[in-house]
């Protein structure tokens, strides 16, 4: 009798605990609108609008233990300051929201093309995958996930880059290889067979498998998919993706917002949008020549900003958008890849200082409109600081 009691009181004791342990789990981040607008909902249920930057890391290139944390503290002070609050850097997961960007889920640097259909593959998706997943699906400040960045799908543009496209990379395998076999099953059914199909078919088999594994191990995180370059993506490619994730991202070149060309892939994918990589630039005593659309001046290029982010926040399908690029960094060809910071740590005075002043405006405004709200974020240690 008293053990039975003692059990029975066990398992009242333990009723209130799994509640709160239910309460407390992370909660994720979703999609919604306010008043006809698309935007994300944070765990807290607030509307939020991305104002981001990437690539923070050069900032952090050789600092070790104290040296490299004091200087986390100043760069999370530093963008604070100039309104980002929005940052996939690994090192700020703890201070900001982010998606977590996988850059090469397919291929590196040099291989750029993978056979999708062959089982090892897939076995490498997964584990690629599963080891990005593990660190992150606890995380409250984890939106979602990026797949590859710059994928080669332009049949055109990945022929005069790589020698070959995705198409003849498959053509050239192995007759064993489950690619060429998959690709000779394609030539004996019947219809078209020409390559931007089969192409197709490449990329409905790598979106689904990878969508489903994204699903499997992380079901609450949103899908961003790849961070596609410019605008010359086949719309079939665009088509397969719609059908599995969650937000389009595009990483547009150009100094002016190309309206019709975001309308036509919302139209057609049905998806929000996401700016995922942009600048726009001016030329330095050292590099008259700098990457990005350049403006004749700091103020130009501050002038021809502004412009760029109202007239995409305009758009009732634009999550937010990143910034390329927080130090300068000089690319192997010499060209300079402007950042709001000069190689040697100092701001660009003129052109930060504008550009606070326009994510200011920006925010009141999407606040205004309901699709940006404020709100206490706590630091990992206990401490509290303002998401503007």
């Amino acid at each position: 009798m008293i053990q039975s009691s003692i059990l029975t009181l066990g398992v009242l004791l333990l009723v209130p605990l799994a509640a709160l342990e239910a309460d407390d789990a992370v909660k994720p981040w979703t999609l919604g609108e306010r008043d006809s607008c698309q935007c994300l909902i944070t765990p807290e249920g607030k509307p939020f609008l991305m104002i981001g930057i990437s690539h923070v890391g050069g900032a952090l290139s050789g600092l070790k233990g104290a040296e490299r944390e004091n200087r986390l503290g100043d760069v999370e002070k530093q963008l604070r300051g100039w309104h980002f609050n929005t940052v996939p850097q690994s090192e700020m997961w703890d201070r900001f929201p982010f998606i977590v960007p996988l850059d090469r889920l397919v291929g590196d640097q040099q291989l750029r093309f993978e056979d999708v259909f062959d089982p090892a593959f897939k076995a490498r998706l997964r584990k690629k995958i599963a080891a990005a997943c593990e660190k992150t699906k606890n995380h409250p400040n984890c939106i979602g996930y990026w797949w590859t960045d710059i994928p080669p799908w332009g049949l055109g543009g990945s022929k005069k880059e790589f020698g070959k496209d995705w198409v003849d990379f498959i053509r050239d395998l192995p007759d064993t290889a489950p690619g060429k076999k998959r690709y000779a099953e394609f030539l004996a059914a019947p219809g078209p067979h020409d390559d931007v199909v089969f192409l197709r078919l490449i990329a409905r088999e790598l979106y689904t498998d990878s969508a489903k594994i994204f699903r499997e191990l992380d079901p609450q995180r949103l899908i961003f998919g790849e961070r596609y370059n410019t605008f010359n993506v086949p719309k079939e490619i665009l088509e397969e993706a719609a059908k599995v994730v969650d937000v389009i991202s595009v990483q547009p070149y150009e100094g002016k917002f190309s309206g019709a060309k975001y309308g036509e892939w919302h139209k057609l994918t049905g998806k929000p949008i996401v700016i995922s990589d942009w600048n726009l630039s001016f030329p330095t005593a050292e590099h008259p020549v700098t990457m990005w659309p350049q403006s004749p001046t700091q103020a130009e290029a501050a002038a021809a900003y502004e412009n760029y982010l109202h007239a995409a926040f305009a758009k009732p399908y634009i999550l937010g958008y990143f910034k390329c690029q927080y130090v300068d960094q000089v690319l192997p060809t010499g060209m300079l890849k402007q950042g709001l910071l000069q190689t040697g740590g100092k701001p660009y005075e003129e052109f930060t200082g504008l550009l606070t002043g326009i994510h200011q405006r920006l925010i009141e405004q999407l606040e205004r409109e309901g699709r940006l709200a404020r709100q206490a974020r706590p630091h990992m240690d206990g401490h509290e600081a303002r998401t503007p």
